[in-house]
């Protein structure tokens, strides 16, 4: 079996514009995986009125491997640049925490030291695994951050421009379960139950940095902002005088506007890293960067999903766990979340025209 890896650009935010995808996606999966975020006036960029005396500032950041991007309203530029700056620390160190790349992060320290032993973690860590556990139950194992030695082995292989063989994904699924990883929130402690269990966060760190950078933003009295860390996105308060902040979610069948404030979204999908395998009959199957746990294999046929709610962490696993569920059971799991909804575009166009409808304020 021969595989064309296919590495599409990173996120790129272009005058208010985010654009997830590249043109390997092909016309329709392209244009449905667009997030455009901008004020409620109908500008290309996030504007306001301009006689009200806050002003937009915008700043970013190349942080966990990808450009990151705040908005904020503030009559007070180094008031603004004092938050930015600090929302930036904070994503920082949570990148020092979760990162799978460092050895010396906080999660390979656990990787290394938990197996069959309780560990003392941070709080971010904590938050981070006690999410995925919630996600993985709810999806059936479908959201599973104990596939680090899958993502390993496929990530070498990327490299050496090749497939993994069968037996190299089943040995490297034997580890696989989230169950294995066994949280005390109360003792504030993780214990892992395989030798050479490997945890990635790749499906949830993003949202989480995106919602305590907000919370940092706030804190420093800049209520009316937006985080965006590469489509994992939230907003908060929303810029002055305007309804809420828009973010406008393109379809094959035409753009869903959002006015929210208080919310978050999040969009995961084939557009931003894929392979090409060509199998012996000829035929060149899209493998998603996104890993199917079950499989060991990337997901195949979903363009874009995405998720709307108040959490931008949740966000970001549900958009995973919606992405290796495929489109009936992704949204059977979405309608048990209250306040959550989906847009799912697969091989087959939308797959779910009803699921992002509604105003959040």
């Amino acid at each position: 079996m021969v595989a064309r890896w296919t590495r599409l650009g990173r996120v790129v935010v272009l005058s208010g514009m985010v654009v997830l995808g590249g043109p390997a996606m092909g016309q329709e999966a392209a244009e449905s995986a667009v997030v455009e975020v901008r004020g409620a006036t109908g500008d290309s960029s996030v504007s306001g009125q301009p006689d009200a005396t806050p002003v937009r500032h915008e700043f970013t950041r190349l942080l966990m491997g990808v450009e990151v991007r705040i908005l904020v309203w503030s009559d007070d530029a180094e008031a603004a640049t004092r938050g930015a700056a600090a929302a930036f620390v904070r994503i920082a160190a949570i990148e020092d925490v979760a990162s799978d790349w460092r050895a010396s992060s906080e999660l390979m320290r656990l990787c290394r030291e938990a197996a069959g032993a309780e560990v003392a973690v941070s709080g971010d860590l904590l938050a981070m695994l006690d999410c995925a556990e919630r996600v993985s139950m709810a999806s059936g194992g479908a959201f599973d951050v104990t596939i680090g030695a899958v993502t390993h082995l496929w990530r070498e292989a990327g490299r050496e421009g090749r497939t993994p063989g069968e037996a190299e994904i089943a040995r490297a699924r034997a580890v696989v379960g989230f169950r294995n990883v066994v949280i005390d929130p109360a003792r504030g402690t993780v214990r892992l139950r395989r030798e050479g269990l490997v945890i990635d966060l790749g499906g949830i760190a993003q949202g989480y940095a995106a919602r305590e950078a907000l919370a940092v933003l706030a804190s420093h009295g800049l209520a009316a902002a937006c985080v965006d860390v590469s489509g994992d996105i939230a907003v908060g308060e929303p810029p002055p005088g305007l309804e809420g902040w828009r973010v406008a979610v393109a379809s094959p069948e035409g753009t869903r506007v959002l006015v929210l404030s208080h919310a978050a979204v999040s969009t995961s999908g084939d557009g931003e890293q894929a392979v090409e395998v060509l199998g012996d009959d000829g035929e060149v199957v899209r493998e998603s960067h996104i890993l199917d746990p079950r499989r060991g294999r990337g997901v195949v046929g979903m363009h874009a999903v995405t998720v709307v709610g108040a959490d931008a962490m949740l966000c970001d696993a549900l958009a995973t766990a919606v992405s290796v569920m495929g489109a009936e059971r992704g949204r059977e799991l979405i309608a048990r979340i209250p306040g959550y909804d989906v847009l799912i575009v697969g091989a087959e166009g939308v797959a779910a025209p009803e699921g992002i409808k509604r105003t959040r304020d």
